[in-house]
């Protein structure tokens, strides 16, 4: 009996931890994406006529057409973008960061059915001698990053609110919501860090 709950624990673990991989592999990707975003959004800032040249001619080449969209609806679509991946980052980042609370707690359970303290190797020992180089990598990933983008949301809606055109309404509440989602997952991650 003892033999199948550990086997049903444990495929259940490996289940878990696959899960979790597969988040990763997800996270890291719209982390890019969100990177990439931010990015143009930084370049419309600082050379909004070259970027969008550059955007007309990427649409040019790919597609063979003449664009004659506005600046203000790529950027409107921009902020969609920076908006979709943003929250998908985030959400991919919390999710894991409860995976790996969620696997030390099966991994303390199979200690326990198995009478030993070898189970520990993506929860427990996750967070004990955590390597340096991988404690600044994550500061860069959950804190400088969101950072970064929210300062340069915040001057990219400044600089779309001088200029203002009826579009801006929804720049500026695509705007608000992706901020807001920001500062929660600081709050978030930093509530998961004292844990």
């Amino acid at each position: 009996m003892k033999e199948k709950q550990i086997e049903i624990i444990y495929d259940h673990y490996k289940e878990t931890n696959q899960l979790r991989l597969d988040a990763q592999k997800r996270r890291n990707r719209s982390f890019m994406l969100s990177f990439v975003c931010e990015a143009i959004s930084f370049l419309f800032l600082i050379r909004s006529d070259s970027t969008m040249s550059v955007f007309q001619s990427i649409v040019k080449t790919l597609y063979g057409v003449e664009t004659i969209i506005e600046n203000d609806i790529v950027q409107t679509f921009l902020w969609l973008l920076i908006a979709v991946f943003l929250i998908k980052y985030i959400q991919e980042t919390i999710y894991i960061e409860r995976q790996y609370i969620y696997q030390s707690k099966i991994e303390k359970e199979i200690d326990v059915l198995l009478g030993t303290d070898f189970m520990g190797r993506e929860g427990q020992e996750y967070d004990k001698n955590y390597p340096k180089s991988l404690r600044i990598i994550s500061f860069f990933y959950a804190w400088l990053c969101p950072i970064l983008f929210f300062a340069i949301n915040t001057y990219r809606i400044i600089n779309e609110c001088i200029n203002f055109r009826i579009i801006t309404l929804l720049d500026v509440f695509i705007y608000i919501c992706v901020e807001m989602i920001i500062i929660l997952f600081l709050l978030d991650i930093h509530r998961e860090i004292k844990k």
